[in-house]
């Protein structure tokens, strides 16, 4: 059966999944054909090849896109016109063309789950994700963001997950006594795991400014950076998460759109990619520092 006669076979249905079907031979431009009434379609590591259409990004009814692991999906994302139901977009490890600008970032306002990480990005104005008032979780793992991170990321207020592993963040300003370690990140109150592993971070971790800093995170990874200072022992008394662990068989994520996070972690000496992270799973990991 052709992909164009199992589009038309399927156009009844809200939800599609077809990860890791080999759809190497299979043309972008059949995704022409998908059901208006589509809410979630995932297509990760199908092996998909050339340009992504942009009718892909206008489904009216689309609350999940993930596009995961399709090395040879390229092209450009639309300007205009995306549809306002969107709340779930995975674009991790593609060479679709990302221009970070405010046209780009208008078209998420709904967004709640945001994986843009080993993307083909052109532009770093970083602070433009403020607007995503929505988000809950935000990947932008390896990359080559540089610079600062943006204090302006303590509007995401509803975030429960940052992934900015191995990108090339520093600060080259004058306030090194505070460091570059982003501390406006404990204000965030709904966080369940930093993942800041592998960058260029440097400067004093200086330590919790209130009362409950971190009160709900459960991964806590600065490992593998140039941090310096006394160990910051006011945040462990924050980690209430981390004393409270839910015992129960779940994984953290977003369950109105069947969204699992993962995070890549030093557990044991060994690297461990974990596609799916138990709420009983807590770890601090500071090594690779200059921490004392």
């Amino acid at each position: 059966m052709t992909f164009e006669k199992l589009v038309q076979n399927l156009s009844k249905l809200r939800e599609v999944n077809l990860n890791g079907v080999n759809m190497s031979l299979v043309a972008p431009s059949s995704l022409m054909n998908l059901s208006s009434s589509l809410a979630s379609l995932k297509l990760e590591y199908c092996g998909l090849q050339g340009k992504i259409l942009d009718n892909v990004f206008q489904q009216p009814n689309l609350q999940l896109l993930d596009l995961l692991g399709n090395e040879g999906l390229n092209g450009s994302l639309p300007r205009h016109n995306w549809n306002n139901s969107l709340q779930s977009l995975s674009l991790s490890r593609t060479k679709i063309q990302i221009h970070l600008e405010h046209d780009f970032i208008s078209n998420l306002k709904s967004v709640e789950t945001l994986d843009l990480s080993a993307c083909n990005f052109e532009g770093s104005n970083l602070e433009l994700f403020d607007k995503l008032t929505q988000l809950i979780e935000l990947r932008l793992s390896h990359n080559n963001f540089s610079g600062q991170i943006p204090s302006s990321l303590e509007n995401l207020k509803k975030l429960l997950e940052l992934d900015l592993f191995h990108n090339n963040f520093n600060d080259l300003g004058n306030n090194r006594i505070d460091g570059t370690c982003p501390h406006f990140l404990e204000t965030l109150p709904e966080l369940q795991v930093l993942v800041l592993q592998s960058n260029e971070l440097h400067g004093m971790v200086k330590g919790s400014s209130t009362n409950y800093s971190f009160s709900k995170l459960q991964i806590f990874d600065l490992s593998n950076n140039m941090l310096s200072g006394p160990l910051p022992a006011e945040y462990f008394n924050n980690f209430k998460a981390m004393m409270n662990v839910d015992v129960k068989m779940k994984y953290m994520g977003s369950p109105n759109y069947n969204y699992d996070y993962s995070a890549s972690l030093t557990l044991k000496g060994l690297k461990i990619e974990l596609v799916k992270i138990q709420t009983l799973l807590t770890t601090i990991d500071l090594s690779r520092n200059k921490l004392r």
